[in-house]
């Protein structure tokens, strides 16, 4: 797994180094360009109602709305989940068995064309659902959205766990 991990993140650094524009979806599938400033402040807008829904609720339609339906999702220690669908199911069964006290990302974004790369540390506070005390977890994470017809979509999501905080 470290492999493959390490693979995405040489990919992405490849990419985003060598296509200064030049990966580009053709226009007859991408969907209308933006500056950089809005493209952006459109992924920080996603990025936050990613964390709202994480702390209020409403994963799920966040899942439905911001993710590609052939997303690769590569949490730690776990198989790769490689669908909408799977995706939902691993943040049903995450949030049944943690109740979430407070999730945050921070992070910078690259975009290039109609691809767009997001690295960052994550900090969530949770407990188990059956009970016990609150954790804090902190961890790197990396993920790469794609412009298509009906906006941006997140494509590959890769993240780890540095362990507990503080």
């Amino acid at each position: 797994m470290k492999h493959l991990v390490g693979r995405i993140f040489v990919l992405a650094a490849t990419l985003l180094c060598a296509c200064d524009g030049g990966l580009q979806t053709p226009m007859s599938e991408a969907g209308p360009r933006s500056g950089p400033g809005e493209d952006r402040a459109q992924l920080g807008r996603m990025r936050s109602a990613f964390i709202r829904a994480m702390n209020e609720g409403g994963v799920e339609e966040w899942i439905r709305s911001h993710l590609d339906a052939g997303v690769a999702v590569m949490p730690p220690e776990q198989p790769t989940i490689s669908s909408r669908q799977e995706v939902a199911v691993w943040a049903r069964r995450f949030l049944q068995e943690h109740r979430i006290h407070d999730f945050a990302f921070t992070g910078s974004k690259t975009v290039t064309g109609d691809w767009a790369f997001e690295n960052g540390v994550y900090l969530l506070e949770s407990s188990p659902s059956a009970g016990g005390e609150k954790q804090s977890r902190r961890g790197k994470a990396i993920f790469i959205w794609r412009r298509g017809t009906d906006g941006w979509k997140g494509t590959l999501v890769s993240f780890n766990f540095d362990g507990y905080w503080p």
